[in-house]
């Protein structure tokens, strides 16, 4: 199977030897892809790491999605003063369009092989497109690849973290059994910071609806099912934390109406990803990725996450009483599910009894 990375060589490994530098064109193109909207004081560390990695056969196509705060005026300068051999190509938009439309404008535009993905805030290794590319061979072209990561502060300094960037499966678990624990608990998953895709991700699928507000979970679950995911342990993506994170509300200055905000916010966007899930499981059924009946329990764990999280709007927007009400709701409920569970075991145990 090719989905499970476990890459032992070091970060610093070297793709090219010196018989081949001479013959870039021999490695497939890869397209970096670096998305910006409100990140000016981040984006020349992005974009100067994006023009100096170490691999010798990519393009770089830059897309800043109308920022109010002069982004797109300040990577035109970067741009324009750059006279290095990397292809770049800047495609601003005139207009915010939003993340989604965004992402999938510069997917569109890319020629590569695989597609790397930058965000103006965050700083990639020299060697991340390089470390990629060598994994991404090495084991048979996975529909996705994805890194660790370590976190950075506004400042570009590195913070004390243990998080695992990355929830690779178990040795041995079966396609299947990643499909389902993505689906079900988000193991086997990546983070957008890190990601790496095929094109097929998204000329092999019905269009990523405007209202899924990131990609990656889409992705991660297309690639399942498809070819897999290709995970690499090494820290090659700097994430950095600040004030203008979309998921950021663990600053401590964050008010709690900014938090419940923010969760609203989370649990629609959740109801949204979910909904894409169905079609995307369901296109891929009809196109015979995976057997009907997977299909249908990927189907099912998704319509429950999505009445989970249309609960959890609602308990948002609702006052006190009502929230009373659906927690004793929810009481009932489980009364009657442990019942159920009693009243099983006791059959089951008539069932297996020796007969007097």
């Amino acid at each position: 199977m090719g989905w499970l990375i476990n890459a032992t060589e070091s970060p610093g490994t070297v793709i090219m030897n010196s018989e081949d530098k001479d013959s870039a064109q021999s490695l497939p193109l890869v397209t970096v892809v670096l998305v910006t909207y409100n990140q000016k004081q981040y984006v020349e560390a992005a974009f100067r790491a994006l023009v100096n990695q170490t691999y010798k056969n990519f393009e770089i196509v830059i897309s800043d999605d109308g920022s109010p705060d002069g982004t797109g005026a300040y990577l035109k300068e970067l741009v324009d003063a750059y006279q290095g051999d990397v292809t770049v190509r800047y495609e601003p938009n005139k207009t915010n369009q939003g993340l989604m439309p965004n992402v999938l404008k510069v997917n569109a535009l890319a020629r590569g092989e695989l597609i790397v993905g930058a965000a103006g805030d965050d700083v990639s290794e020299p060697n991340r497109v390089e470390r990629l590319v060598e994994e991404w061979l090495k084991h048979d072209r996975p529909s996705l690849m994805c890194s660790d990561a370590y976190n950075i502060d506004s400042q570009g300094n590195r913070m004390d973290s243990d998080k695992i960037w990355f929830l690779a499966p178990d040795p041995g678990m079966s396609q299947s059994d990643c499909l389902k624990s993505f689906v079900r608990y988000r193991l086997c998953s990546i983070s957008g910071c890190t990601q790496a895709w095929t094109p097929e991700l998204f000329s092999g699928f019905p269009p990523i609806p405007d209202n899924v507000i990131t990609e990656d979970c889409v992705l991660t679950l297309r690639a399942w099912l498809l070819r897999g995911v290709g995970f690499v342990p090494d820290e090659l993506v700097a994430y950095r934390l600040h004030d203008s994170n979309i998921w950021n509300v663990a600053n401590p200055d964050v008010s709690l109406r900014h938090v419940i905000d923010t969760e609203w916010k989370r649990a629609q966007w959740d109801v949204n990803l979910m909904d894409c899930y169905v079609q995307d499981i369901e296109f891929a059924r009809d196109q015979g990725h995976v057997s009907a009946d997977l299909a249908q329990e990927l189907i099912g764990i998704s319509n429950f996450h999505r009445w989970r999280y249309t609960y959890k709007r609602k308990w948002l927007d609702s006052g006190l009483g009502t929230r009373l009400w659906m927690m004793l709701g929810i009481l009932t409920w489980n009364i009657r599910y442990w019942k159920l569970i009693k009243w099983s075991l006791q059959w089951f145990g008539r069932r297996v009894s020796p007969e007097k």
